[in-house]
């Protein structure tokens, strides 16, 4: 079973009024932090899915770059684009937004235990649920799923629910008010 990590990162952080990835928490930017815990978790392979404008900001040491041919077409687009990228190399894609500063590599070893406890031939995806709500920005998706998404982008889907509603999935239980899923849409969201 061959895991990928990739880090989504090609968003125009409007309503955080600059581009919060590059934000520092702890003395690393956000994005960072979710390459730290797919890195310290085992995961060998991380990419960054970025657009060309933003490349180049990335530190390149620990990851790979995926430039989208699209810029600001949403989480669904990014995943569809790591996943014909990425196909030939992995069997999974694990998914980590880049403004979650609070993630962990507890949380990532977590995904992949309850990946390995649950044969994922059975499943297309594997999505953790914090408390009633998905998460589905940290989820690890098969490269399976990728004709459909290029269907659900036909028809000018781009959120990542159409995509669950779609496919055979698993739900990994999480408490509600886990740190590891607080993603930082305005500067008051993490400075306290």
């Amino acid at each position: 079973m061959k895991i990928t990590g990739v880090v989504l990162a090609g968003g125009k952080s409007s309503r955080y009024g600059k581009l919060k990835m590059f934000e520092t928490y702890k003395e690393l930017p956000f994005y960072e932090h979710s390459v730290n815990a797919f890195d310290k978790a085992g995961i060998q392979n991380i990419y960054i899915s970025t657009n060309k404008e933003l490349a180049p900001s990335f530190d390149q040491r620990k990851v790979g770059i995926l430039v989208e041919e699209c810029q600001h077409e949403g989480p669904l687009y990014g995943l569809a684009w790591a996943l014909r990228a990425l196909q030939d190399q992995a069997d999974w894609i694990f998914l980590l937004p880049s403004d979650t500063p609070f993630i962990t590599s507890e949380f990532v070893k977590t995904m992949i235990s309850n990946m390995l406890n649950h044969q994922p031939p059975a499943w297309d995806a594997f999505i953790p649920k914090s408390g009633t709500k998905l998460q589905p920005l940290h989820g690890v998706y098969h490269t399976r799923n990728l004709e459909i998404i290029e269907k659900l982008l036909d028809q000018n889907k781009r959120s990542m629910y159409p995509l669950i509603q779609s496919i055979h999935y698993q739900d990994v239980y999480f408490e509600e008010d886990q740190s590891d899923f607080t993603n930082i849409n305005y500067p008051e969201d993490w400075k306290f």
